[in-house]
């Protein structure tokens, strides 16, 4: 990303963090990203889980993660099949 990111965070080292600030990164780091065939919607795909991975970054680790379903450490127990 030739140094994109860096900048991307000196810019927003002085916001506070927004939805608008998160999507604006997002398009700036994949401004030059181009298709190759019909995956063009991987571009747009990327933009979304950048949006969501700042989101929850910024957002913080919370107190307690629940354990998978399959967890010895789970409320039930085994896992759960749909």
């Amino acid at each position: 990303m030739n140094g994109r990111v860096s900048r991307l965070c000196r810019a927003g080292a002085t916001r506070t963090p927004t939805s608008d600030a998160f999507q604006e990164a997002a398009w700036r780091a994949l401004t030059d990203a181009k298709p190759s065939g019909d995956n063009a919607f991987k571009i747009e795909l990327a933009r979304r889980i950048v949006v969501r991975a700042l989101t929850l970054a910024a957002a913080g680790t919370p107190a307690r993660i629940p354990a998978l379903p399959a967890s010895p450490f789970a409320s039930t127990s085994g896992a759960i099949h749909a």
